[in-house]
């Protein structure tokens, strides 16, 4: 139950506390126990309730909670800054971060992916959206995309990790560069952008860094041997981070999906 590990499952969503004072302050209408929040698994339409049955004593808590803390949450009017965003989960999140209102500096490797996203949410929800193309499997990468932001004046209070590569098939038999590049973008890429955008949210006692790992983190996945490796990481660094800088107002958190509809099997070559 709740006192342990609750969980609730709907269409591409998984909900997950350890705490039953989460689950009752969100209930209540104030989601100021965010931090208690271990797990969350996403479609792209995060706050949608399609085929959850209504009568379900959790219904009320998942749809409220989300709404409460993506549409409305603490965002409006902030620079939100988010890697990946050309598609799939990256760009979900944007969405959702644009409808609550919040200013945005998308990147990822589509330019034209980026440009169509930013003019459908500058449309639909009238934000600020800055836009640069990059590919974080690049060293300097991260540094240029610091350098993007802080050339514009723009403080950056919340950053997403997003970006993300994977590749499918017998280790022994893969491409070298590959598997490396995975390490690069889901490990490297993701420490150097925390690096740099951290020590400006510990001056201002503000901020919050969500690390986009995987349901692959929890285990080793055969024929995924690195990538699942790289989400680990990910969950672990922000596990260790989140403790460190918590007492400085922040927050870190590791969102952990499991398969979702997204691009990224075809770009992978995972097998239908």
């Amino acid at each position: 139950g709740p006192d342990r590990l609750g969980r609730f499952r709907g269409e591409g969503l998984m909900l997950m506390w350890r705490r039953r004072s989460w689950a009752r302050s969100a209930v209540d209408g104030d989601c100021g126990e965010i931090g208690s929040l271990r797990q969350i698994t996403t479609a792209p339409r995060w706050p949608l309730c399609r085929g959850i049955r209504r009568d379900h004593p959790l219904y009320r808590l998942e749809s409220r909670c989300y709404v409460t803390v993506m549409a409305n949450g603490p965002w409006c009017g902030k620079w939100a800054l988010v890697t990946g965003a050309s598609s799939g989960i990256g760009a979900a999140l944007a969405e959702e971060l644009a409808a609550g209102g919040a200013n945005l500096v998308l990147t990822a490797r589509r330019a034209r992916r980026l440009a169509n996203l930013r003019t459908r949410l500058c449309a639909s929800h009238g934000v600020r959206i800055k836009v640069l193309a990059a590919d974080l499997v690049q060293p300097n990468t991260a540094a240029e995309i610091f350098a993007f932001t802080r050339e514009r004046g723009i403080t950056i209070d919340l950053l997403v990790n997003n970006a993300g590569v994977g590749s499918y098939g017998e280790f022994r038999a893969s491409d070298l560069e590959r598997e490396l590049g995975i390490i690069h973008v889901n490990c490297s890429a993701l420490v150097r952008l925390t690096h740099l955008y951290l020590p400006g949210m510990v001056e201002r006692q503000s901020g919050a860094i969500l690390i986009v790992s995987s349901t692959a983190a929890y285990q080793g996945v055969p024929y995924m041997a690195t990538y699942a490796a790289s989400k680990g990481f990910g969950l672990l660094f922000a596990e260790a981070l989140a403790r460190e800088v918590e007492h400085h107002g922040i927050r870190v958190c590791a969102l952990c999906p499991g398969p979702t509809a997204s691009e990224f099997q075809k770009v992978a070559g995972v097998p239908d």
